[in-house]
């Protein structure tokens, strides 16, 4: 997310009492927009809609403030409140795809600017085979890996067991190498 975008964000926010909301929003803009736009496109929202879907998390932040209980960082909790709404817009997105189109959307599964013929194709790749796993295991899967967050951490944002986050995490592999075996890479 550029600067302009950064601070249309923080602009659209009413003046922050930091003491009120336990965090520092401002700070977290700053920090983690640009992680957050890569979170929504791995959880496959098309490109044109990235700056929104982070704004719309940032907006969902600022109302949801007093609920944050200070028992994780901040960025965690923001994460969670990302995964929940990048799921929801995607399912949201999926739904009016298939109505006006009739099918099973493609989606936008275009790389990111800059790289090789090779490298998008190999990108493309990638990204059809995480979109074939279930949701549950795409959510862990993207968080885990992708995200390169721990076990704990994966846990503690999706509000379930480490050992449920251990046993998606397995599962969503063997049924990458299944599918990849598909593949001629």
């Amino acid at each position: 997310m550029d600067t302009m975008a950064r601070e249309g964000v923080l602009s659209s926010l009413p003046a922050i009492d930091e003491a009120e909301a336990g965090i520092d929003l401002e700070q977290l803009v700053r920090e983690e927009s640009d992680r957050l736009r890569g979170l929504a496109w791995r959880f496959g929202l098309p490109s044109a809609e990235l700056d929104d879907a982070v704004q719309e998390v940032f907006a969902r932040a600022w109302a949801g403030r007093a609920r944050f209980r200070g028992d994780c960082a901040p960025a965690t909790w923001l994460t969670r409140i990302a995964v929940n709404y990048f799921t929801s817009r995607r399912r949201t997105l999926l739904r009016r795809m298939r109505v006006f189109a009739g099918g099973r959307p493609a989606g936008d599964a275009s790389a990111p600017p800059g790289n090789t013929a090779e490298r998008a194709e190999a990108h493309a790749r990638a990204v059809e085979c995480i979109r074939a796993l279930s949701p549950k295991l795409r959510k862990v899967f993207v968080l885990r890996y992708l995200e390169e967050m721990s076990c704990a951490e994966v846990a503690e944002t999706l509000g379930i067991p480490e050992s449920t986050v251990r046993t998606r995490v397995y599962n969503a592999r063997k049924k990458l190498r299944n599918i990849l075996k598909g593949h001629a890479l």
